[in-house]
């Protein structure tokens, strides 16, 4: 597979899509929130996310399950090194 160096990576189950494209929920002062990304290439059960996120964004790990944007959440967070 095609690699790039110094890549922003994410978990492939915390990337969702559907009509309006690719997504990550994040927590932004304790709330779910939806944030729209552009993904690259795929490997090994993580997504290159080439636009709309930051290093310093936290990721929730998964779509599946997550609360409806604006919801109030209490965040474990983890730091995950790729």
């Amino acid at each position: 597979m095609d690699q790039r160096q110094d890549a922003l990576t994410v978990p492939a189950a915390a990337v969702g899509s559907d009509g309006d494209g690719n997504f990550v929920y994040t927590i932004t002062d304790n709330r779910i929130t939806r944030l729209a990304v552009k993904t690259g290439l795929a490997d090994n059960g993580r997504i290159e996310v080439t636009e709309g996120l930051s290093e310093a964004t936290p990721v929730v790990a998964t779509v599946k399950g997550v609360p409806p944007p604006r919801t109030a959440v209490q965040p474990s967070i983890v730091s995950e090194k790729t």
